[in-house]
């Protein structure tokens, strides 16, 4: 209130503003992200990095935001890396964050369950961002929840009526994906887009040249051209709504989504989950994505009909937390969560009143937090 005031009445100067944060591509988060460690690099409840508006859980309030800057990058490259062998993307991993050069752009990760949603079930949204515009998806979509809640009044019709008729309308369309990414597809079960800037295109490439040429590494990769990048990035960006479409057009025949992100140890060799079978049984889809580098791992899964969701979410959070990763790590906590004492500690400091997010992560839905 007392900021709110002096802005209001004009007092203040610009030596009472707070310096700008020195512009670079190495940050403190990028040394954060180079230690192999027994602990997850980021998510939700890390103290380290909870200041302030961060750590929000849906309502926000902010009235300026500073962050540092760095030349935008002209010319990137993408490696596309095909495996079936999940140490050896670790490898990768780990040799990029070891090496005595800046840290990629990105890498992401796609299993091949991933990758076939996301051509499948995410063709539309591929088409309109490759061929058109995100101005004009926005406004399809704005269209399509209008037309899914009006024909959701209408019996016998029900809450999926226009992505029924854009899937049936996208799948008469041939695959859109290059003859390359689909090879890679048919041979190998793990792909990983990584992205470096052109300064580092010779050196990256030197290196996964020499990494694969060791005879115990079977994978291979290949520098994709712009139409193989945009197809890769748009391909991966889809597989994000891939299962959520699946799950609305089945949603008859299926018990639910359950749509998990996780923050796995930076130092987890097995950073792919293998469920026991009594869990895997009862799933009819499982699709794994995420930001690699970090290690923080987007995990949809599809129950099948008659099992109970929230009872399998909670197993199989058990067994994630049990080898130290955090969940939740991007998305918030919702009803789904429960927040740490910590990070109720930090939402109390932010909102004293409990009016933004009452009740979020099994809190107190009252006001004063009562």
């Amino acid at each position: 209130e007392v900021a709110l005031d002096r802005l209001q009445r004009g007092e203040w100067s610009p030596e009472d503003v707070t310096p700008a944060p020195e512009d670079s591509n190495e940050t403190e988060y990028a040394e954060n992200l180079r230690k192999i460690v027994p602990s997850p690099a980021r998510y939700n409840a890390n103290p380290e990095y909870l200041f302030e508006a961060s750590g929000s859980a849906g309502k926000l309030m902010v009235f300026a935001v500073r962050t540092r800057t760095f030349p935008r990058e002209v010319h990137p490259t993408v490696f596309y890396i095909g495996t079936n062998n999940t140490h050896e993307l670790e490898e990768i991993r780990r040799l990029f964050l070891e090496a005595d050069m800046p840290l990629p752009i990105s890498g992401e990760y796609m299993g091949r369950s991933a990758f076939d949603l996301a051509e499948k079930y995410g063709k539309d949204t591929f088409v309109f961002l490759k061929f058109m515009s995100p101005a004009l998806q926005t406004r399809m979509f704005s269209f399509k929840t209008w037309a899914n809640g009006l024909f959701s009044k209408i019996p016998g019709i029900g809450p999926t009526f226009a992505d029924t008729v854009s899937q049936a309308m996208f799948s008469v369309l041939p695959n859109q994906l290059p003859k390359r990414m689909m090879e890679y597809r048919n041979r190998f079960e793990h792909h990983l887009l990584l992205t470096v800037s052109e300064s580092q295109k010779a050196a990256s490439e030197k290196m996964l040249k020499e990494f694969f040429a060791e005879p115990e590494h079977t994978g291979e990769f290949f520098i994709c051209t712009s139409d193989e990048e945009k197809s890769a990035s748009l391909n991966r960006f889809g597989a994000a709504s891939a299962a959520t479409r699946y799950a609305a057009l089945k949603r008859r025949h299926i018990a639910g989504l359950i749509p998990i992100d996780v923050a796995l140890r930076r130092d987890d060799w097995n950073w792919l989950e293998v469920l026991p079978e009594e869990i895997d049984d009862q799933l009819e889809v499982k699709a794994y994505y995420g930001h690699f580098f970090c290690h923080v791992m987007h995990q949809d899964y599809v129950a099948k009909q008659g099992v109970d969701p929230e009872a399998l979410h909670d197993r199989i959070q058990h067994l994630l937390e049990e080898r130290g990763a955090k969940l939740p790590a991007e998305h918030n906590y919702g009803r789904i969560y429960k927040l740490p004492e910590s990070m109720e500690e930090h939402f109390k400091e932010l909102d004293p009143t409990n009016t933004f997010n009452a009740g979020i992560g099994g809190t107190s839905p009252h006001k004063d937090w009562a």
